[in-house]
């Protein structure tokens, strides 16, 4: 007789997104006690921790043995069908400096393209909700 495969509750993805949360708040070292937290910081934490629950719940997301999101595009750029999120090195930071004058969303897109290892072009052409994944995660990271 084959296995049946389980059906999963939307109280049992919550409990598996949250725990893989945790584990790449560990790796990633964020801040996560929003008890300390300036109110609107908190806010902020807790509306991008949504947003990454919500795709772990969706399978677009999941936390590989290292702590970082492998994350799959909601359409293909090019080669490009999934990518590994990862903290980038001090490298990263003087990436942001390319951004022309005082451009946040330049310098992020800078940030993630050497993080994630990809080029600018390839993040102009990903889905806005893909982007939008992006500077949520790389958010957290840079805001901890």
């Amino acid at each position: 007789m084959p296995d049946e495969e389980q059906e999963f509750t939307a109280e049992d993805k919550q409990a598996v997104a949250e725990a893989e949360f945790e584990r790449f708040a560990d790796a990633w070292e964020l801040d996560t006690e929003i008890g300390t937290m300036p109110e609107e910081d908190a806010e902020s934490f807790k509306t991008q921790k949504r947003k990454v629950l919500a795709m772990i719940k969706r399978d677009r997301a999941v936390v590989n043995e290292g702590g970082d999101i492998v994350y799959q595009l909601k359409r293909p750029v090019g080669r490009l069908k999934e990518i590994t999120l990862e903290t980038g090195a001090g490298a990263s930071y003087w990436g942001m400096d390319k951004a022309r004058g005082e451009k946040y969303i330049g310098k992020l897109n800078h940030y993630i393209c050497d993080a994630v290892g990809i080029a600018n072009s390839e993040l102009l052409k990903m889905s806005s909700i893909d982007t939008k994944f992006l500077y949520g995660v790389y958010g957290l990271f840079l805001n901890s």
